[in-house]
């Protein structure tokens, strides 16, 4: 089952997944059913996974694979840049779900939660966020 609803309805609709799970991003807007869809997920013995794409960019696999073999040492810092033109990408985005923090939009929401994820799934998880 994927779900691409607005990331408000995720996990009140995630509970009726079959074996497989893709859950577009963010997850929720709160922590709340959380650990409901997680033993959700161990009872029923789920696959799953939240759809973060960067991870599936060639150059991010390649710096994924490098970290991995230790070319480079263990990361202990990751500065991401990125500035996404909504207008050009999304025109509509100021009038859909994107636009509505209470149905998962906005920059951190929308678009920061993709960067954090790929620094996640390159050196662990994170332990302190600063932004500018």
């Amino acid at each position: 089952m994927v779900i691409a609803t607005p990331a408000h309805l995720h996990i009140p609709v995630a509970p009726q997944a079959g074996k497989e799970l893709l859950i577009g991003k963010p997850l929720s807007v709160s922590l709340r059913g959380i650990e409901l869809l997680d033993r959700t997920i161990g009872e029923r013995k789920l696959v799953y996974g939240v759809a973060y794409v960067l991870r599936h960019i060639v150059e991010i696999e390649a710096l994924k694979q490098a970290l991995e073999t230790g070319r480079f040492g263990r990361p202990l810092l990751i500065t991401i840049v990125r500035g996404p033109n909504f207008p050009a990408s999304r025109p509509n985005y100021t009038e859909n779900c994107y636009a509505d923090h209470a149905e998962g939009g906005g920059a951190v929401q929308d678009g920061i939660t993709h960067l954090i994820g790929v620094a996640c799934w390159l050196a662990g998880p994170v332990k302190r966020l600063a932004g500018l």
